[in-house]
């Protein structure tokens, strides 16, 4: 039910969503230790409040807050992700409409690649697998995001191009 709900939501709002592959906690690592820092800030802001192990969405919301505005992920003297947000520049209109109007050719072209007939509906697993390498694989042929020059594909990273 959940998952119907974010699908129409990321429609909504013009949102193209990436699976992880089913049971592979490495491949979002960074997602899952994010998850173990809010966590742990949470279960502290319950025991605060005089309720360990009783979490609140309130609890939640304060270690949110308290992430984003002293957390130090580029080291001790880099920037919170709240002055990287801020000073970051919103993609534009125009450019996510020329992303979203691409992305039709690079999934038939994975599918292509692969080796399955236009039309044919595909497991879900499988549609994630292909739209996870159409989107941004730097072995497609100059998939979206870096036709677009909204990714930047370097020996062992990944970066945005804009400045912090």
């Amino acid at each position: 039910m959940a998952g119907r709900r974010v699908v129409r939501l990321l429609a909504r709002n013009d949102v193209i969503g990436l699976l992880s592959p089913r049971a592979t906690p490495s491949y979002n690592g960074s997602c899952e230790a994010g998850n173990g820092s809010m966590q742990t800030r949470t279960s502290y802001e319950a025991a605060r409040n005089g309720r360990p192990g009783r979490w609140s969405a309130d609890d939640c919301e304060t270690a949110r807050l308290q992430a984003y505005q002293t957390a130090r992920p580029w080291g001790v003297t880099g920037p919170t992700p709240e002055q990287v947000w801020l000073k970051r520049e919103p993609i534009a209109v125009e450019l996510r409409q020329r992303f979203q109007k691409a992305v039709p050719y690079f999934l038939e072209d994975e599918r292509r690649t692969r080796g399955y007939l236009p039309g044919i509906e595909l497991p879900r697993n499988v549609q994630a697998s292909i739209r996870r390498v159409a989107i941004r694989h730097p072995a497609a042929a100059r998939p979206p995001l870096v036709a677009l020059r909204l990714l930047e594909v370097r020996k062992g990273r990944i970066t945005l191009p804009f400045s912090l």
